[in-house]
């Protein structure tokens, strides 16, 4: 899709196929957020993006294993 922001070493991932480490940290960090998408890096990491129970968009960055990295409003 040449209309996102996303180079095409991206691959989207399914929300419910994600690693459970991702979706605990956001659970317990991000309480009523929603996650909106993800994407596996070509490094093997992920994006994640969600909207905070607040309403604010953010990208959350996540290593291959699953371990919390960086957080930015998107």
């Amino acid at each position: 899709d040449s209309n996102n922001n996303y180079s095409s070493g991206t691959v989207a991932v399914v929300v419910a196929d994600l690693i459970a480490d991702i979706k605990t940290y956001i659970a317990t960090n991000y309480a009523g957020a929603t996650i909106k998408e993800a994407h596996l890096e070509s490094d093997g990491s992920y994006d994640v993006t969600i909207i905070s129970a607040n309403g604010v968009k953010l990208k959350l960055y996540f290593t291959a294993a699953g371990a919390f990295v960086s957080v930015k409003n998107d």
